[in-house]
């Protein structure tokens, strides 16, 4: 889709993406039904004229085609989120523009040919500014549109009466109208836009606050609440392996006692972005479940190597100290680590409950050290020696 279409007032192609969208679907849910009334229009001036009588065939092909495009539109959906909505927009574009055309070209029969009365000839006119002043001020989600219909049906009739001797004043009144829509099409879609700037607020906002209900504040990993619910959804996909670490900073309280809470937050957050590094490109969840103590869900085939990844990751923390406001501060770890058994566990909070004393348990035997759960496997035990 062509960009000058949505201009936005923030950068980004996933907002500008999201605008679009709406845009599409404000588009639609104002106009799908009202193809419809072009073919009322068309129904009352060929009634109003007898058309119907002195022009059978031409009457009956206008009320099959202005039915048929309404009927075409109504039809067409917009697409989904990740569909072609520039495609969906040229198309749709090109079937109001055709329907307005059809009027414009009715309009000019009308005027051009004396068989049709002054009456008829007002009617239809009225009609015009109508249909063009509904383009002005409802289809200006899509500029393209609203500049199509109005130049379909109001530039033909005006053309015409420029040229028909004797309605030049009616032809400046009707150009002058024509000057109105121009303007009312540009408020129009200045207040569309404010309305989308509104709307893309309100909904930043609310992600902000759902992002805030599942996020640490401090690291930016996911908090205790959005981690187990992560951890009973891995574990209820049947046939998925999920392995669970739990971290602990080793005597994190001396390093308060002696840097200070800045240091240690400092820390914290360096260990957060070390735990990015190191899962960065498995399928993991990455919590701060409270204090200095983090967790890592993996599931699939890397969840078997857990073990691995867990003495990895204390390896790479002892042997590398955290950089923290220009200092370097040792930091080791004692991590807890276990791999889901439906047999053993009954549910996440069993199954945490498991790696939780597996880290304890790794606390208590000196720490700096990986301790796998409680029923390890053969793998597991292997890794321990490690």
């Amino acid at each position: 889709m062509d960009s000058e279409d949505f201009p936005t007032s923030t950068a980004g192609a996933e907002r500008a993406g999201y605008r679009n969208q709406l845009a599409i679907a404000d588009t639609f849910s104002r106009s799908a039904t009202s193809g419809y009334l072009y073919l009322i229009g068309a129904v009352a001036a060929i009634l109003a004229s007898d058309m119907h009588a002195a022009y059978p065939v031409a009457a009956g092909a206008l009320l099959a085609s202005f039915l048929l495009l309404a009927l075409v539109r109504q039809s067409m959906r917009p697409p989904a989120a990740d569909g072609d909505g520039g495609a969906w927009v040229r198309r749709y574009t090109g079937v109001m523009a055709l329907s307005a055309l059809l009027w414009g070209g009715m309009q000019v029969w009308i005027l051009l040919d004396d068989y049709f009365p002054a009456p008829v000839r007002t009617l239809s006119l009225f009609g015009t500014i109508a249909y063009a002043t509904v383009f002005a001020h409802l289809y200006t989600t899509i500029l393209r549109i609203a500049v199509a219909g109005i130049a379909a049906i109001f530039l033909p009739p005006l053309i015409v009466l420029w040229t028909m001797p004797g309605l030049h004043m009616l032809a400046a009144a009707f150009g002058l109208y024509g000057g109105y829509l121009v303007f009312a099409m540009l408020r129009s879609r200045r207040d569309y836009l404010k309305q989308l700037d509104l709307h893309e607020a309100l909904r930043e906002q609310r992600d902000r606050y759902a992002r805030l209900s599942r996020t640490d504040a401090l690291t930016g990993l996911a908090n205790r609440r959005h981690f187990a619910a992560k951890l009973d959804a891995a574990i209820a996909q049947p046939g998925t392996d999920v392995a669970l670490l739990l971290l602990d900073i080793d005597h994190f309280k001396a390093i308060n006692d002696a840097h200070g809470h800045v240091a240690g937050d400092a820390a914290l957050k360096a260990v957060a972005e070390r735990l990015r590094i190191a899962f960065g490109d498995h399928d993991a969840v990455l919590a701060r479940i409270g204090g200095e103590e983090f967790g890592v869900v993996l599931k699939g085939a890397v969840a078997a190597g857990a073990l691995s990844q867990a003495e990895r990751i204390r390896h790479a923390l002892a042997g590398d100290p955290l950089i923290c406001d220009g200092r370097s501060l040792p930091v080791t770890v004692s991590i807890g680590a276990g791999l889901y058994d439906p047999v053993r566990h009954a549910d996440g909070d069993a199954f945490y409950r498991a790696v939780d004393l597996a880290l304890y348990a790794a606390k208590a035997r000196g720490r700096n050290r990986v301790q796998p759960a409680a029923g390890a496997t053969g793998q597991e035990t292997a890794a321990e020696g490690a």
